[in-house]
């Protein structure tokens, strides 16, 4: 395995470094971290002399990314609410900055995406390792010492936010699966071994799993998938793939059957399918109800929307007009990237931010680059149902990525390790 500088340059890759091991493990360093990755880019440009000025398109991620942004500027022009679209503009900064820090990286092989992608598979599994081990130390210390109302927690440490210690559940769901992708595709699984395999799949799988997360689970089952297609030639990689796939619907079915977090999301999904009531607080008759306000806005300003700061004002005031009292209690957002966009600013912020996916999808598949096409629909997937970019652990994951990405796109280096 090679170190983390690699052939890049040391300090863009430690930097760089720094922020893939804290995204899953210290959410708040985060901006630490993009900061210090500023600060080495401007010096590496500082010290180069002749290196071009310009954002070449590349997959067209951060192109769009910056417009993406540029449109959310704009949209200040007819908000209300000041402060929330200042915040707004403060928390998507990154789709302002890896564009920017593209534009003044005076070299693309000054970034080594291989071994960046091994520190991010190993910083997940060290999050879902502490998860689990912390996990186990609550139901042992529970049991040790009983106190008022322990039996309805039980093995409820297990599960979604008692489990997630480093991050929502969600998150560490996508992340998770992400983790895996690159360790499916880069080709590092070959040379780990049995032992370093486990230590790495078991975890990463047991926390889509416990993260409870109906889209982790959904995702890990189309990446193991890909992964059999993908693999349909190697034999060793089908079988594992495939038994993979059994072995994971049954231990699925024995959670089903023997744990009611698990077993009562899937039973939400399913009646969620006939219709929601308007004074549930489940989440997916919680996303039902905001998915219709929001639609609804969008219908009512299709060209502007409502703009970036009112956004949540007006989906609120909408939604108690309705009766959805606890989507104004939980002061929650629309839960789907595209509607939160179309909301904000009309059809044009909605078409933005499909296209700003899509077309990356688009050029990973042409290239045959899986880390990258699966990267770009596991954001795609998780940002129908969340709204992935409203968050610093979505942007700036997103933004990241998108810039590893885009400076690797004329020549991935995980490509020719995944065609071996």
């Amino acid at each position: 395995m090679r170190t983390i500088t690699g052939h890049g340059d040391p300090a863009v890759q430690h930097a760089f470094a720094l922020l893939l091991v804290l995204l899953p493990l210290a959410p708040a360093l985060v901006p630490l971290a993009v900061v210090l990755l500023a600060v080495a880019v401007i010096r590496l440009r500082w010290r180069s002399t002749g290196a071009r000025w310009r954002l070449e398109a590349g997959d067209g991620s951060l192109p769009l990314m910056a417009a993406y942004y540029a449109l959310h500027v704009v949209g200040m022009a007819w908000t209300t609410n000041l402060a929330f679209g200042a915040f707004d503009l403060e928390v998507k900064a990154a789709f302002l900055l890896f564009p920017v820090l593209a534009v003044v990286l005076p070299a693309r092989a000054a970034v080594d995406a291989r071994p960046l992608l091994t520190v991010f598979v190993l910083a997940n599994a060290v999050a879902a390792w502490l998860c689990l081990l912390l996990a186990a130390w609550a139901i042992a210390a529970e049991r040790l010492h009983p106190r008022t109302g322990a039996a309805e927690i039980g093995l409820g440490h297990l599960f979604e936010s008692r489990f997630a210690h480093f991050l929502h559940p969600s998150y560490m769901a996508l992340y998770s699966v992400f983790a895996l992708v690159i360790w499916m595709f880069s080709g590092a699984w070959r040379q780990a071994g049995r032992r370093g395999h486990a230590a790495v799949v078991v975890p990463l799988t047991a926390a889509v799993v416990l993260s409870n997360s109906k889209m982790g689970w959904i995702t890990l089952v189309v990446v193991l998938l890909h992964g059999a297609w993908h693999f349909r030639r190697d034999r060793t990689m089908r079988r594992a793939l495939v038994g993979g796939l059994l072995a994971g619907a049954l231990g699925f079915a024995a959670l089903f059957a023997t744990a009611r977090p698990v077993r009562l999301k899937v039973l939400q999904a399913f009646e969620a399918t006939q219709g929601f009531d308007p004074a549930s607080d489940r989440s997916s008759d919680l996303r039902r109800m905001t998915w219709s306000v929001g639609l609804d806005l969008l219908r009512a300003h299709p060209m502007t929307g409502v703009g970036t700061g009112d956004i949540k004002d007006e989906l609120h005031a909408e939604s108690a007009r309705r009766g959805y009292v606890h989507v104004v209690d939980k002061r929650l957002n629309a839960h789907s990237q595209f509607v939160q966009s179309g909301i904000a600013l009309g059809w044009p912020g909605l078409m933005l931010c499909a296209a700003m996916l899509l077309m990356p999808l688009l050029a990973a598949v042409r290239g045959r680059r899986p880390v990258a096409a699966a990267f770009v629909y596991l954001v795609l997937l998780n940002a129908t149902v969340e709204s992935l970019l409203e968050v610093q652990a979505g942007v700036v994951f997103l933004a990241a990525f998108a810039f590893l990405f885009h400076l690797t796109h004329a020549h991935d280096p995980v490509q020719s390790a995944a065609h071996r």
